[in-house]
C-alpha cells in the first residue's frame, strides 16, 4: 500500500495539532482565571477585616455610650443608696411598695433611686446576650457594681417574683450577668460560699470619691 504524499501528510499533521493561537488563548484564560481567584481571596479579606474594623467600632461605641450613662447623677445616687443598703432592707422596701402600702417618697426611692443601677445593668446585659459586648470589658468596668448590685437586690427579686406571673422575669438578665460575671472572675455561686462570710459584696475597689459617701460599683 503506498504512503500518502508528503504534502497531504504534513497539511493533515498541522490541521490536527494544536494551533498556536489556541494555546495563547487557553494560557491567557488560565492566568484571568487565576487573577480572578487572587482578586477574589483579596476581597474576601478585605471584607473580613472591614467588618472586624466595624464590630471593634461598634464596640467602642457601646463602651463610651455605657461609660457616660455610667456618670449621670441618677445612677451615681444609685450605687451609693444601694451601698448603704443591706438585702434585708430592699426586701423590706420591695414589700411595703408591693403591698401598697409605701408613701410616694418611698416608691420614688425603690423605682428611681434604687432600681437605676439594676436597670442599667439589665441593659448591659442585653448587649451582652447578643454578643455586642464581650463579657472581658463588662466584668473589668461594671463587674464589682454587677455583683453588689444583685447581692443587694435578690431577695427582693425573689420576693417580686412571686407576687404574679407577669412579675417571674424581674431582674433575670442582672442575674444572669452576674453569674457571667462570678465565673469570669472564678467565684463560686453564692450557695457554695462559707455561710460565715459576710453576704455584703464590697462595692468597690478603688478610692471613695467626694461626694455625700462613696460611689459603690466604682469600676472594679
Amino acid at each position: 500500500m503506498c504512503g500518502l504524499p508528503s504534502w497531504v501528510a504534513m497539511t493533515a499533521s498541522l490541521l490536527s495539532a494544536p494551533m498556536w493561537t489556541d494555546k495563547v488563548t487557553a494560557i491567557a484564560t488560565a492566568a484571568g482565571t487565576a487573577v480572578v481567584l487572587v482578586s477574589a481571596v483579596l476581597a474576601l479579606v478585605g471584607s473580613r477585616n472591614q467588618l472586624e474594623d466595624a464590630k471593634r467600632t461598634r464596640h467602642g461605641q457601646l463602651l463610651n455610650d455605657f461609660s457616660r450613662r455610667w456618670d449621670e447623677d441618677l445612677l451615681r445616687k444609685s450605687r451609693i443608696a444601694l451601698n448603704e443598703s443591706t438585702p434585708q432592707q430592699v426586701l423590706e422596701l420591695a414589700k411595703k411598695v408591693y403591698a401598697r402600702k409605701a408613701t410616694e417618697a418611698e416608691r420614688d426611692t425603690f423605682y428611681e433611686t434604687m432600681g437605676a443601677l439594676p436597670n442599667f445593668l439589665e441593659a448591659l446585659a442585653v448587649q451582652v446576650e447578643l454578643k455586642a459586648l464581650s463579657i472581658d470589658p463588662v466584668n473589668r468596668l461594671w463587674g464589682q457594681a454587677t455583683l453588689m448590685a444583685w447581692d443587694r437586690w435578690e431577695l427582693a427579686v425573689v420576693h417580686i417574683r412571686g407576687t404574679s406571673v407577669a412579675a417571674n422575669q424581674t431582674y433575670v438578665r442582672l442575674q444572669n450577668l452576674a453569674r457571667l460575671i462570678r465565673e469570669a472572675r472564678g467565684l463560686p455561686p453564692p450557695d457554695e460560699e462559707d455561710e460565715g462570710q459576710s453576704s455584703k459584696v464590697p462595692a468597690a475597689e478603688s478610692p471613695p470619691v467626694q461626694g455625700s459617701g462613696a460611689d459603690p460599683g466604682a469600676p472594679g
